[in-house]
């Protein structure tokens, strides 16, 4: 089952796979204080809803199938609370995706740009404005590599996050983050010694960091200048801020991170 939290912090979606009961996948659109299904979405997906993405106004909802070629649907509520009694339609859009495995897909907060990552895949989705009526109203672009070595353009891309000026950072399985701006790659510098597993973007005023986490075990915070020509450096110290909800009461906290200190080592040892 896939999960996707909305921006308000209470409704969340599921994705579900196909059952006797439900030939199509539903789509399930929760509140999280009364336990309650809002909305359920089927008939488009096929053996499966494996990514679930609100946008920034919470009024739009990205999926991606299991389908040979990982389809992706967008739907459209009303109302940004997803409620009202009203079914939701058919996706507002749709378009194929790709036949290797998809590990995650966003909506960008700031573009409003769906950005999936997977097997050697990094695609970017938007909506047309004005689409004639025979193409689909879903555009997509894939990013380009140009400045990645060619060993490097064929990675996994395994997660995803979003900066404050619209910029996407992707781990890949290298340990690497790429940076995109649009679909150009514009910066990529090494994050972990094994693969990145999570990234996440601190956007609250004054601080605009970013913080990653590999297989090599470590959790890290980065200072990512403005100029793409400078390389980003681990901080000295970050706040991770964290907030999850158990049983309807709403628990919050901050892990403080601090460079390590390692003493020299023989080589082997190493």
């Amino acid at each position: 089952m896939s999960l996707a939290l909305h921006p308000n912090g209470v409704l969340c979606a599921t994705g579900q796979v196909r059952s006797l009961r439900s030939p199509s996948p539903r789509i399930l659109v929760w509140s999280t204080e009364t336990l309650v299904a809002l909305q359920e979405i089927s008939g488009f997906h096929q053996r499966a809803v494996i990514c679930l993405s609100f946008s920034a106004d919470g009024r739009q909802l990205a999926t991606i199938g299991k389908d040979n070629s990982h389809s992706i649907a967008v739907y459209e509520s009303p109302t940004a609370d997803w409620a009202g009694g009203k079914p939701i339609g058919p996706p507002i859009g749709t378009d194929k995706g790709h036949n290797a495995d998809i590990f995650e897909a966003k909506f960008n907060p700031v573009t409003n740009h769906i950005v999936a990552c997977g097997e050697r895949y990094l695609r970017f989705f938007g909506l047309k404005e004005n689409p004639s009526p025979t193409e689909s109203r879903i555009w997509a672009k894939k990013g380009i590599l140009k400045t990645a070595a060619k060993r490097d353009a064929q990675t996994d891309i395994l997660c995803l996050t979003f900066g404050p000026d619209g910029a996407t950072y992707a781990g890949t399985l290298g340990g690497d983050v790429y940076v995109f701006h649009e679909q150009q790659l514009t910066r990529l510098f090494a994050a972990h010694r094994e693969a990145v597993t999570a990234l996440w973007f601190d956007t609250a005023p004054g601080v605009n960091r970013l913080f990653s986490s590999g297989l090599d075990g470590l959790v890290k915070a980065w200072e990512v200048p403005d100029d793409p020509h400078v390389p980003p450096r681990t901080a000295s110290s970050g706040r991770l801020r964290w907030a999850t909800q158990i049983d309807g009461v709403m628990h919050d906290g901050v892990i403080d991170l601090v460079r390590a200190s390692r003493a020299p080592c023989a080589a082997a040892a190493c």
